[in-house]
């Protein structure tokens, strides 16, 4: 998501009266540097068709045993978020983190975040601990917004390996070994290793074998895809799966066809294999991500620079505020049928004339309300330590 978000703002930012953001451009870079939204597909899909591992090794869990900090903030009770520097913002909370936040998820339980050197700390509002450390120049964290599992890929050890960690007791559950791309050719045509997404106790991530599933629960890994080169996703949650149509349908070959959406649900895959979806929900829009709410059943996303929301069941958009200023996008999701809208209604090069907004919208009324304004500067060419909670780093 972010490196589209990243190329939006600033191309937005390159000229005040700009023109429609060309978001096929983007998307074709971000595919190329970020390569974040690979997948093959089946969420749940592998868990309900009795996939049982194949070749990925799964060690024990780890990690120590000392309680998690309590008493701090109420982290299932769904808050508009956001961070500037060492403070994370949390509906009218805040959190003084222990260094400055470079990215960071939520779970149910608490706020997980990286700081500038890869130090990724768990912090419930009453205390940090360290839970493990990534690649700072990606700083890539993965987490059940409804839930209590995070991810990542954890370079703390001499062998990196994909780590889960359960945010209601700080342990660490499962540490898988990832297999690293070599220096020479590989079938991970992306050449990276990352953590696709965390959905209830279903975490996908992509190494050198391709797009696995691990199911934290039994300690099941599977490859879905071997190479991992055939779909990009944009959000997956309640079984939900949103993701681009390379090679997917016979009507649709790559590289060809309008930019669109779709969304493929667990009841109708046949097996954990997208080819075999031939009819999936279609969302028509140059998005290339999205956020989906604790259902699955809307997705929050940007289209040319506006905020709008998709059924994903009809494909139909239902909410959309064309009045927002800016460049608007939608993160995340609140109970009562409302979103979280960042705006950025002006951009110059004074970033303190131009600031950051953070917007309440409700669905499908498409009511917008600032719920905090000017929470930070932006003049295109970084954000002042200003971080989503969508677990990459903007600036």
């Amino acid at each position: 998501m972010t490196e589209l978000l990243r190329a939006a703002m600033r191309e937005h930012a390159a000229d005040v009266d700009h023109e429609p953001t060309d978001v096929a451009t983007i998307v074709a870079a971000g595919r190329r540097r970020v390569r974040g939204r690979r997948i093959a597909a089946g969420v749940a899909a592998a868990a309900a068709t009795g996939i049982v591992a194949a070749g990925v090794a799964v060690l024990a869990p780890s990690g120590g045993d000392t309680p998690v900090a309590t008493g701090g903030i109420d982290f299932s009770t769904l808050e508009p978020s956001w961070a500037v520097g060492e403070v994370i913002h949390y509906g009218r909370d805040t959190i003084e983190a222990d260094e400055p936040v470079r990215s960071y998820v939520l779970s149910a339980r608490g706020a997980v975040y990286a700081d500038a050197t890869g130090t990724v700390r768990l912090t419930t509002g009453a205390g940090d601990r360290t839970v493990g450390r990534v690649d700072p120049d990606a700083a890539i964290l993965r987490a059940d917004r409804g839930g209590d599992m995070a991810a990542w890929v954890d370079v703390s050890a001499d062998a990196p390996a994909l780590a889960v960690l359960d945010t209601s007791t700080g342990r660490l559950v499962r540490r898988v070994p990832v297999s690293m791309p070599a220096a020479g050719p590989s079938d991970n045509e992306f050449e990276e290793v990352l953590v696709f997404a965390v959905d209830g106790d279903a975490v996908l991530w992509l190494d050198d074998d391709g797009v696995s599933l691990l199911d934290v629960a039994t300690g099941e890994a599977t490859v879905l895809d071997p190479g991992g080169d055939r779909w990009s996703i944009a959000g997956a949650r309640a079984g939900v799966v949103l993701h681009d149509g390379l090679v997917l349908t016979a009507d649709r070959p790559e590289g060809e066809g309008g930019d669109r959406l779709f969304v493929s649900k667990v009841s109708e895959l046949a097996s954990g294999d997208y080819a075999l979806v031939v009819r999936p929900t279609t969302i028509e829009t140059y998005a290339s991500y999205g956020a989906l709410d604790p259902t699955g059943e809307r997705v929050t996303l940007e289209d040319e620079d506006a905020y709008t929301v998709f059924s994903t069941s009809t494909g139909a958009q239902v909410a959309g505020a064309l009045d927002l200023p800016g460049f608007s996008v939608g993160y995340d999701w609140l109970a009562d049928d409302r979103t979280v809208v960042m705006s950025l209604p002006e951009v110059g090069e004074d970033s303190d004339a131009s600031r950051i907004d953070i917007v309440v919208c409700t669905v499908p009324e498409s009511v917008c309300t600032t719920y905090a304004e000017g929470v930070v500067g932006f003049n295109g060419d970084d954000s002042s330590g200003f971080a989503l909670p969508i677990g990459e780093f903007l600036d």
